[in-house]
């Protein structure tokens, strides 16, 4: 199960991450505790971590949500089979595993 995201939605993400990106970076720059060249490679490395992150999380929503289809394909099989078995062997002997 692939799930396509619309443009609308990666720019929403991106644009979320990268505003609390700039407030964080803004408030260290404000403190002094990032200063001049370094403020663009720490930003630089943020915003490149941030997005690899986001491109983790939208696949992982993509996984989780076949290992759900999956998980419920599993359990009606599980069911039909318990129902066969219950027609073939009599429901009195199957129903102490219900």
């Amino acid at each position: 199960m692939t799930t396509t995201y619309t443009a609308e939605q990666l720019t929403t993400l991106s644009s979320q991450l990268l505003t609390h990106i700039e407030t964080h970076l803004s408030a260290q720059f404000d403190k002094g505790r990032i200063q001049g060249t370094d403020y663009a490679q720490v930003y630089i490395a943020a915003v490149q971590s941030s997005m690899a992150q986001a491109q983790s999380f939208l696949l992982g929503k993509d996984i989780s949500a076949g290992q759900v289809d999956l998980l419920v394909e599993q359990k009606l099989q599980a069911e039909e089979q318990l129902i066969i078995m219950k027609e073939r062997h009599g429901i009195n002997r199957i129903a102490q595993y219900t």
